[in-house]
């Protein structure tokens, strides 16, 4: 549950209610993942660059789960088909994990970058 910061006071009287945590919101850094998960380096020692490679992802969920000119840039022409299993009808990725993944997997990576700014 989350709360305005001025009801938290209110919030913290209540009997039932026994412990109160801050909220920290969440924000992706796709510009240190490649470092992470070593892209460069399978890049360069294996050539490798995906092309003709098709992948899928069983995750929370993807953009805004359709796929079409509202994609996040990095993936359009990239997807054959979203499917929503978790939630029926609708593959909207409710907290970010799911695009995550599938950008460090199969985007481009043009729109993240220009998007942190860190294009060079």
């Amino acid at each position: 549950m989350f709360a305005a910061s001025q009801l938290v006071p209110r919030l913290a009287a209540i009997p039932q209610i026994r412990e109160v945590n801050p909220h920290a919101s969440l924000r992706l850094h796709n510009n240190v993942a490649d470092e992470i998960i070593k892209v460069k380096k399978l890049q360069n020692d294996h050539e490798l660059d995906g092309k003709g490679q098709l992948i899928a992802i069983a995750d929370t969920g993807m953009d805004k789960g359709v796929n079409d000119a509202t994609m996040l840039a990095d993936f359009r022409n990239r997807i054959v088909k979203i499917f929503a299993l978790g939630r029926t009808g609708d593959a909207t990725d409710i907290d970010g994990h799911g695009t995550n993944v599938a950008g460090s997997d199969g985007c481009n990576g043009f729109a993240i970058w220009e998007a942190d700014d860190t294009a060079k």
